[in-house]
């Protein structure tokens, strides 16, 4: 701990004082032994008092020089506490801006995250208004004024029973295979013939009925060759599939019960094309179909021959 200027003075002082209070204290008590030597009595209190005032005296001073002491210590605590004061309002300060930074950051970090959260939100809203309007236009596509209503053929022949024996009768379906086209699929699921959509592709729609075993229809005719789209239902309770022809591979759709499935399909020339359930026992019990495809060959696929007679 240093020591200032002023205390110094003080203390300079309080010594001097002291020392000049002994000088003029002796001076007085060499004279007063001179006057009373003759008298010893008066000589002895005359030397206690000099004796009491030197030790008030010299009391005074080290009582003057503690405290100012004291108060020296006084002031250098005091100058450490502000100085601690100081520090720890500093490091507050310090502390107040980093968090007051911190929470800046994190305002911005949130803000960040809400609009990348507010463009996923969108772009997923997006994304489900998209999938809504294909569901809707599918289930328009495949709703029943649009696909599955009878033909023009069974609507004249009164439904899928006997008009579906005339109509594949009128397309010939009865004649060339008649063991499997014209009996087994007749007595099936019915014929309906295929869709062609503004984008020129085909669709058309199969279900497999409940406790039936059959695929309705069970023949499907399109138009011509080309693109198909097949949207197939199982409304049945037990599990069953679907093994659809297609040029390049064949498509196949496990159908749990109750459940969809979709196939496109590219059959490029006329003629027959099977499918069928190939698990188990269905295509033994029923779950057999064709897909008939009309028209005629192109001709860079017919042979070189004569016109053959056809059924």
């Amino acid at each position: 701990m240093s020591i200032g200027f002023t205390e110094i003075k003080s203390l300079a002082g309080g010594i001097f004082l002291t020392v000049t209070a002994t000088l003029l204290l002796l001076v007085g008590t060499w004279q007063l032994l001179t006057m009373l030597w003759g008298h010893p009595i008066i000589l002895l209190v005359a030397a206690s008092l000099g004796l009491l005032v030197i030790f008030i005296a010299i009391g005074l001073a080290l009582r003057h020089a503690s405290r100012a002491e004291q108060v020296q210590e006084a002031r250098g605590e005091a100058e450490e506490s502000r100085e601690r004061e100081a520090a720890e309002a500093a490091r507050r300060l310090e502390e107040e801006r980093a968090r007051r930074l911190e929470e800046e950051r994190a305002r911005r970090f949130l803000a960040e995250e809400n609009a990348e959260l507010r463009e996923l939100r969108a772009a997923l809203a997006s994304r489900l208004e998209e999938e809504q309007a294909g569901r809707e236009k599918a289930e328009r596509r495949y709703s029943t004024p649009f696909y599955r209503r009878r033909s023009k053929e069974n609507e004249a022949r009164g439904g899928w029973g006997q008009g579906t024996v005339a109509v594949v009768r009128e397309l010939g379906l009865d004649q060339q295979n008649s063991a499997t086209i014209g009996r087994l699929l007749t007595h099936g699921g019915g014929l309906a013939h295929a869709e062609e959509g503004p984008d020129g592709r085909m669709y058309a729609q199969v279900r497999i009925p409940e406790d039936e075993l059959i695929f309705d229809p069970s023949i499907l005719v399109m138009p011509h060759a080309g693109d198909l789209e097949i949207e197939i239902f199982n409304d049945d309770q037990n599990t069953h599939c679907a093994l659809f022809p297609s040029n390049g591979d064949s498509q196949f759709i496990w159908l749990p019960n109750q459940s969809r499935g979709t196939a496109s399909l590219n059959l490029d020339g006329p003629g027959y094309y099977w499918f069928s359930s190939p698990i188990g026992n269905d295509e033994g019990r029923g779950l057999i179909g064709a897909i008939v495809v009309l028209g005629d060959a192109p001709p860079e696929a017919r042979l070189d021959r004569p016109d053959q007679p056809r059924p």
